[in-house]
């Protein structure tokens, strides 16, 4: 099995090589491909999806059954809508041997929303602090707990998905701020 980082570092040493082809990948459900074009990520594909939603599904997922470099494989049209090389590997990695973040809990008043932002504001604090750490791939990531966000019943639940958000930041420091902005934005 094949980690989300080693899969985001496989990448990147394709990258730094200059190379041009396809690096196929499969969790053992759906298969992939990752366009690399002069040492660039210039598309994506997988479970028949393309561009940022392939790379959103992409960063959600743990563990990959295996990562195989094809070359000369290209896919003819890059996709302007894809964050640089650089950024989309920040959002794919997670370090597996950083320690977690502390983090503080925001309070433990209350369930039913109590003290929460409406979900249009708390997703706009996100986002923003998110991009600070990862760029462009915050977007899609917070796209992604659209869902989440809007069905919040508490501060508890609050404080669960902020942890899981602040794993996807790579630098310890970082993804505590993240959490701490956060909060302070939240309480003002």
């Amino acid at each position: 099995m094949i980690s989300l980082s080693d899969l985001a570092d496989e990448i990147t040493k394709i990258c730094l090589e200059g190379k041009n082809g396809a690096l196929l990948i499969s969790n053992g459900r759906s298969n992939g491909k990752i366009f690399i074009a002069n040492g660039n990520v210039v598309n994506l594909e997988f479970a028949n999806q393309t561009g940022q939603t392939a790379l959103a599904t992409i960063g959600g997922i743990a563990q990959w059954n295996y990562a195989i470099f094809v070359a000369g494989q290209v896919k003819p049209s890059a996709d302007p809508d894809l964050p640089g090389t650089d950024q989309l590997l920040r959002g794919l990695r997670v370090a597996p041997s950083a320690p977690s973040p502390v983090i503080e809990p925001i309070s433990r008043r209350g369930a039913g929303g109590v003290g929460l932002p409406p979900a249009e504001k708390l997703e706009e604090i996100i986002r923003a602090q998110l991009a600070q750490r990862l760029g462009p791939v915050a977007n899609i990531i917070v796209k992604q707990q659209h869902g989440r966000i809007v069905a919040l019943q508490g501060r508890d639940e609050l404080d669960r998905l902020l942890r899981e958000l602040a794993a996807k930041i790579s630098d310890p420091a970082a993804a505590s701020s993240f959490v701490s902005a956060v909060s302070n934005q939240i309480r003002t």
